[in-house]
C-alpha cells in the first residue's frame, strides 16, 4: 500500500511541476506579446 501512496505522491508532484513550467513560459509569451503591443 505504502509503494503505491508513494508513486502517487511523486506523480502529482510532477503534474504540479509541469503545470509551473506551463505557466512560467504563458507568462513570458504574455510579455513578450505586452513589449511588442507598446512598440507599435
Amino acid at each position: 500500500m505504502e509503494a503505491q501512496d508513494n508513486e502517487l505522491k511523486v506523480s502529482s508532484e510532477k503534474k504540479e511541476k509541469e503545470e509551473e513550467e506551463i505557466e512560467e513560459e504563458v507568462k513570458k509569451e504574455v510579455e513578450e506579446e505586452e513589449k511588442d503591443a507598446k512598440h507599435w
